[in-house]
């Protein structure tokens, strides 16, 4: 539940966010179009973007009721299979069955509303703006690419180099079930939060640059291409919006609404955290405060200004901010990337087989879904240790004991 309630609210809130970054996409898309004669991208038009936001319910909605799947396979980031997961002529598999088949229909349903709301606007913007009502294949294809984009759906060489890396990690294997499905159980949608990270940020201009410099060859030898066009006012969108976020995230942070990483100090952590009520990473409303590392990749703005504000407080110097914001950046990037088990193996302290075994044993605890721990929060007072000395497998089940 925690996945798919997310799942949504994250396409939610970075939607306003792209939505915003349409208007400048759209006024230097008119600029290049004069000169290319062709229009690509427009703003939000809500109608539009209502409608299909609907159509794209019914879709998956649709596909669950018949027990058919026909949304875009190779671009599904929750890697959801075709066809059943478990063996249908027992009863635990035939429940086993349903119960995956209504958690892929959550899954999809959050990002197939978003991908057709996206795919509608963006057709219908192009047909107004090149004045036709022919929908092209350019379209659609520029069209999809976006919708793909927008929902961490597309595939690019940095979702194609992580899927290879787990490919061949699962060379060594147990049954199938491989190396690179324990270090990198998800791969798609880390490695496109990622990347957006960089696109939504000052970083981004400098791609935005190279984008623009390409396109303008492109179009002075005639090798010129609609979605040439397009790639690069996405990017300049994306990179003007994001560096307007650090800008506000500065702004929140200096009037206290968002915090950054908590002291290092064990007591005034807790202080902040059981007596103030801030967590870290948090944005603070009213008495109460919520955390926000989870909604990437506007997160990311808000984290790494809040602790420059906070060195700002504690009079530290300018090159103690610059290395502090970098680390916030590269912890952020880590977290976020398909790196972040295999980092934790590698950097284990007893040696790589160790922190590969600590990866396996941790598989168990896992597979218990995170409500069942929030229930235990909520119900069990106690603070649990899980961890027994040179007892990995106690440590283990005691792991599990402590989610359930």
């Amino acid at each position: 539940p925690k996945t798919q309630v997310r799942n949504v609210m994250g396409n939610a809130v970075i939607a306003p966010v792209n939505a915003f970054g349409d208007l400048f996409a759209s006024m230097a898309d008119k600029v290049i179009g004069s000169k290319t004669g062709y229009r690509t991208t427009g703003v939000t038009n809500i109608q539009n973007y209502v409608k299909g936001f609907k159509e794209g319910l019914y879709q998956s909605y649709n596909d669950f009721k018949q027990g058919i799947n026909t949304r875009n396979i190779e671009g599904n980031r929750f890697e959801i299979s075709e066809g059943k997961s478990f063996n249908d002529n027992t009863a635990i598999g035939k429940s086993l069955n349903k119960v995956d088949s209504l958690l892929s229909f959550m899954l999809d349903a959050g990002d197939r509303a978003f991908y057709e709301a996206t795919f509608v606007n963006s057709i219908n913007n192009q047909l107004v703006l090149n004045n036709t009502t022919n929908v092209t294949q350019e379209m659609i294809d520029i069209a999809t690419q976006e919708a793909l984009s927008r929902t961490w759906q597309d595939n690019n060489n940095y979702t194609r180099f992580v899927l290879s890396v787990r490919k061949m990690m699962n060379n060594i294997h147990v049954g199938g079930y491989g190396l690179g499905d324990v270090l990198i159980p998800f791969a798609k949608t880390p490695a496109n939060l990622t990347k957006a990270i960089v696109d939504y940020s000052p970083v981004g201009v400098v791609t935005t640059l190279i984008k623009g410099k390409n396109l303008k060859n492109a179009i002075e030898t005639g090798q010129f291409t609609p979605q040439m066009q397009h790639d690069f006012v996405q990017s300049l969108g994306k990179a003007t919006v994001g560096t307007m976020l650090y800008v506000a995230g500065y702004a929140l942070a200096k009037a206290g609404v968002v915090s950054g990483e908590s002291d290092d100090d064990k007591d005034v952590r807790d202080f902040m955290k059981n007596t103030l009520g801030v967590n870290s990473y948090s944005i603070k409303i009213g008495d109460k405060s919520f955390t926000y590392d989870w909604a990437q990749p506007i997160a990311a703005p808000l984290s790494i200004m809040a602790n420059i504000v906070q060195k700002d407080k504690e009079d530290a110097s300018t090159l103690e901010k610059v290395i502090s914001s970098l680390d916030t950046a590269g912890n952020i990037l880590l977290e976020q990337s398909f790196m972040e088990s295999i980092n934790t193996a590698l950097s284990n302290n007893d040696g790589l087989a160790t922190g590969i075994e600590e990866a396996i044993l941790d598989l168990p605890a896992r597979a218990v879904p995170t409500l069942m721990k929030q229930i235990v929060d909520l119900t069990d007072s106690t603070q649990r240790q899980s961890f027994e000395y040179d007892k990995p497998i106690q440590s283990m089940i005691n792991s599990v004991k402590a989610k359930i």
